[in-house]
């Protein structure tokens, strides 16, 4: 804690050897993390934050995200013990979402996103193109907080919460356009998605048991994939658009008491909001439970068509299905058997 507290830069230069997160906990400037920095960003006097350390570093390809632990040398009451300084090097919605709706977005409604302390970016590219982002917020992995279930109540919250954020940024027609205009818009189905299917259906037949009927059997779900992408790709849809989720799945839902807390929205786009609904009954293999769901979605947004969403939520099954996936042996054949007869399921009904 002295050494990731100090002020001097000298000092933590001289850490870096041992520390494997300082070229992470660095601001805009690329300074090192500080206490001044953290007890502006907190809106502290100064003196006030006695010190800090990263107690975890988790990293991918376009953001790390660090868990801070806090000590303060006076009364702490509502201030956080710990926090989440997430990094990104990537252009990524979560800054935007943000800052367009902080706090207000679901006010009063029982959902609410993640508390944002500081949300900061510049651009790394002249046109624009890149851009480095630091968002500081509340870390939702602390107590009070728990997970979303897979279990039919919980999916029930998280379709609330679904709603409400969809319905607050149908009305953001000038958001949206300008989001659309710079690529944030769902990606259409591709080749690669079919030939990671193609592979699958090679792991299949390498299978001792049932390989045959299995290879056939999937080889002609590819083959009706493929159809019904070839057949829908121009079909403009009806409903209305708005900001999805882009990976809403349990994972991604914090309950709090009787209030939902979203999060993780770095896959945001533009889109219908079949698609985040497709994403929360895939991910949770909770095919049984997809009338319910559409029913208390349509419930909460009336003016949403009940015929049309069904038919939307089938075909954003079927894009999700069409979405290149990473295939390795050995295949769970429980999980692939309950896919493929509920893609089968979703194609015969589309055949009409």
């Amino acid at each position: 804690e002295g050494v990731l507290a100090a002020a001097s830069v000298g000092i933590l230069s001289a850490a870096a050897q041992v520390c494997g997160t300082l070229d992470v906990a660095r601001d805009l400037q690329d300074r090192p993390l500080s206490r001044e920095w953290l007890e502006g960003a907190l809106q502290l006097p100064s003196g006030h934050l006695k010190a800090f350390t990263v107690t975890s570093c988790q990293r991918s390809g376009q953001c790390c995200d660090l868990r801070l632990a806090l000590r303060y040398a006076g009364a702490q009451d509502g201030l956080p013990t710990t926090l989440s300084f997430k990094r990104s090097w990537e252009k990524s919605m979560e800054p935007r979402i943000f800052e367009k709706f902080g706090d207000r977005l679901l006010q009063g409604a029982g959902v609410r996103l993640p508390r944002v302390f500081c949300n900061m970016s510049r651009e790394t590219e002249a046109d624009g193109s890149s851009a480095t982002s630091i968002l500081l917020m509340e870390d939702l992995s602390a107590a009070p907080f728990r997970r979303c279930t897979n279990s039919l109540d919980d999916l029930k919250l998280a379709t609330t919460a679904l709603a409400q954020f969809h319905a607050a940024t149908m009305g953001e027609k000038d958001f949206l356009a300008e989001l659309s205009k710079e690529g944030f818009v769902a990606e259409n189905l591709t080749q690669a998605a079919l030939d990671s299917w193609q592979e699958i259906v090679k792991l299949v037949a390498e299978t001792p048991e049932e390989a045959a009927r299995w290879s056939i059997e999937i080889a002609d779900l590819v083959s009706g994939l493929a159809s019904c992408a070839k057949a829908t790709a121009t079909q403009p849809g009806s409903e209305a658009l708005c900001l999805i989720h882009g990976d809403f799945r349990s994972d991604h839902v914090i309950i709090e008491g009787k209030e939902v807390i979203l999060m993780a929205f770095s896959h945001a786009k533009v889109a219908t909001p079949a698609l985040d609904l497709a994403s929360l009954v895939t991910s949770s293999q909770s095919f049984a439970s997809l009338n319910q769901l559409l029913d208390l979605y349509c419930q909460l947004l009336p003016a949403q068509s009940m015929a049309e969403l069904r038919q939307s939520v089938r075909l954003a099954c079927l894009q999700l299905a069409l979405k290149p996936m990473e295939v390795k042996p050995p295949l769970d054949s429980r999980k692939l058997r309950l896919w493929v007869d509920f893609l089968w399921t979703l194609l015969n009904e589309m055949d009409a």
